[in-house]
């Protein structure tokens, strides 16, 4: 899970759009997220403020 924030001066723009963004990799869900973000926001600059995944686990029974 990533999420894309837009940004002005450093701070939040609380008018922009803010995207989610959910993949198998940490690095894939940032850069979708920042991809997301630039497109929705031409006018801002975007910052992925969240980056998190769960490690998959999978136990053979």
């Amino acid at each position: 899970m990533a999420v894309g924030e837009p940004q002005i001066d450093g701070k939040p723009n609380i008018t922009g759009r803010v995207q989610f963004f959910g993949n198998a990799s940490r690095e894939k869900a940032a850069a979708a997220a920042q991809g997301a973000c630039e497109a929705r926001n031409p006018e801002n600059q975007c910052k992925v403020i969240y980056n998190a995944c769960t490690d998959q686990i999978f136990k053979y029974f």
